[in-house]
């Protein structure tokens, strides 16, 4: 599947038909770019069963373990499916890849119910600088600029 950049239309001015609706958008605004690549991550939370919220309860309580050593401070960012992103690299071996079990009640003997395997893979960097020359207009779209779901 190959990614292209979309064209958009301008309009010469607003529409005056239909009624005003309220959209509710995940985004936040970006103040300032860093200008260090930011690593993603591919990210599998066995059973695949359950919603995420509960994904995002199992990351926490492996945040709060400290990523099981490979954390080491490092804040990340998950999108309670199949992405993480971190502005440092995690230490994953050679292979780039690890496993991990996280028992979302720790209080007391892990049960089938609580208990959440985590698979990490890298999946690639970020160039965080070539991204903002591109979104503000100084270069032209690359692989770096788009990314595939």
């Amino acid at each position: 599947m190959s990614l292209k950049l979309t064209e958009l239309v301008t309009r010469s001015g607003a529409g005056k038909a239909g009624k005003p609706v309220r959209v509710r958008a995940n985004f936040f605004e970006v103040t300032r770019f860093i200008t260090s690549n930011v690593f993603h991550y591919d990210i599998t939370i066995d059973p695949p069963t359950a919603p995420p919220a509960i994904y995002r309860k199992v990351w926490r309580a492996f945040e709060d373990s400290n990523g099981q050593g490979i954390l080491m401070g490092i804040k990340t960012i998950y999108d309670g499916r199949k992405n993480v992103f971190s502005p440092k690299a995690l230490p994953l071996g050679e292979e780039n890849a690890m496993q991990f079990e996280v028992n979302l009640l720790d209080q007391g003997p892990k049960r089938a119910g609580n208990l959440f395997k985590i698979r990490i893979k890298k999946a690639g960097e970020v160039n965080m600088e070539e991204l903002h020359r591109f979104l503000s207009g100084q270069s032209a779209c690359t692989s770096n600029c788009l990314t595939e779901e």
